[in-house]
């Protein structure tokens, strides 16, 4: 049941959903737990539980297998009078092999999800492998190649680390350019891993142009790109509010987040075809969800919360039209789509409020702008090691000042209603 320092969890997990998945009572009874069926049980688990470490090594050899050429480069290169059969089945090994390596990325997915894997994925040199991957030509292994990293890296301290020295920030700087949109996607995945709680990797990241590369994507045509660069562009003012909020709305964030929510959304969308007469088949413009709204609402909240773009946003001429069509909108739906899309009210009504104060808002405390987490492991030889993780605290004057500043921000001046 060991392998290295730490039992292989993760394997009986999976064998025991298969026969109690925790929905129904047990019937298991002790009393017929008999020498037979224990010795049943610990054989069973000896042939099902995987060695996850070594099972991460062949895949990492099977990964770093080269790709045969396509039969359209082959051609190109003067194999014209190549027999057609040939052709058709150099790229049908070539389509053979691509969809055996998403499966092993897949899989691969599946065993980092363990932070302890994640390190050992490291420590067996799998980082290069995930680096050529994320830079070849199909866009299937780059953006699961860049989905393992980011895995690797959330919440991990020693692997952000590692894996910022092995040169992770560089390729997925690139991956942010990708034409693929999930791609994009995965990319803003992996910066917000490597970034999260590792001031290294986010000073990094900035001095790459990071502001503005996340401010690029946050006017992407695709809306799950958007919504992933507005939140990550959302901790990123958190955590240096007055640099990246001045840096951000010169580079235009402030009508980007305007347009969006200004326009239709995903229901309006739809009345309006069904009034046309569209069919299903018909090329309709796509509105707006929820999700997007919601996740610009707390980007431009932060915007607004901070005292050097407040009055930016306050000059924005369209903006409480568009806030005020947002909650008429909101006060319209069925009870069930309120409650669905309570957050997304909420956040516009804390910007009114912010918008109708005559004076910009205290700056919020100095800790909310740094939460880097560092890890060290001490232990001699023959010992586990003793993790010890150390994070900022707010002191208890700073904690009563920020709730403070909290509560002033929703009220509403005049009175003690709260939007």
């Amino acid at each position: 049941m060991e392998q290295g320092s730490f039992p292989v969890w993760k394997g009986l997990f999976d064998w025991s959903l298969k026969f109690q998945d925790g929905t129904k009572p047990s019937n298991f009874k002790p009393e017929e737990f008999t020498p037979e069926r224990r010795a049943w049980l610990e054989e069973a688990l000896k042939h099902y539980m995987a060695n996850f470490a070594d099972r991460m090594k062949e895949i990492k050899e099977l990964l770093e297998k080269s790709q045969p050429a396509a039969a359209a480069d082959s051609m190109q290169h003067g194999a014209k009078a190549r027999d057609q059969d040939q052709a058709d089945t150099e790229e049908g090994e070539e389509e053979r092999m691509l969809e055996e390596k998403e499966a092993l990325l897949d899989e691969l997915m599946d065993i980092v999800a363990s932070i302890d894997y994640a390190r050992d994925l490291h420590k067996i040199g799998g980082l290069p492998t995930l680096l050529e991957l994320m830079a070849c030509r199909y866009p299937s292994l780059r953006w699961r190649a860049t989905e393992v990293a980011a895995t690797c890296m959330a919440n991990n301290p020693p692997v952000q680390q590692w894996f910022l020295e092995g040169g992770i920030l560089a390729r997925v700087c690139a991956v942010l350019e990708d034409q693929n949109a999930t791609c994009r996607t995965k990319g803003l995945l992996a910066v917000s891993a490597l970034v999260r709680h590792f001031t290294p990797g986010f000073r990094a990241f900035q001095g790459q142009r990071g502001t503005q590369r996340v401010v690029e994507l946050c006017k992407d045509e695709h809306e799950k790109v958007q919504r992933k660069a507005f939140s990550l562009l959302q901790y990123m003012v958190e955590r240096d509010r007055s640099a990246v909020c001045s840096e951000a709305c010169s580079l235009g964030l402030l009508p980007a987040l305007q347009t969006l929510l200004a326009a239709p959304t995903q229901e309006e969308v739809e009345q309006r075809a069904a009034g046309s007469g569209a069919g299903d088949g018909a090329d309709v413009e796509a509105g707006t969800s929820s999700d997007a709204r919601e996740a610009a609402l707390s980007l431009l909240l932060e915007v607004t919360r901070t005292p050097e773009a407040w009055s930016q946003v306050k000059q924005m001429s369209g903006l409480p039209a568009v806030l005020h069509t947002l909650r008429q909108r909101h006060a319209k739906l069925s009870q069930e789509e309120r409650e669905a899309q309570q957050e997304e009210e909420h956040l516009a009504g804390q910007i009114v409020a912010l918008l109708q104060r005559d004076t910009a808002p205290d700056a919020p405390p100095a800790p909310l702008v740094d939460d880097h987490v560092e890890e060290s492991e001490e232990g001699g030889r023959g010992q586990a090691p003793t993790k010890t993780i150390s994070v900022n605290h707010q002191q208890p004057e700073q904690q009563q000042q920020q709730r403070a500043m909290l509560g002033a921000m929703v009220a509403v001046p005049g009175g003690n209603d709260k939007f």
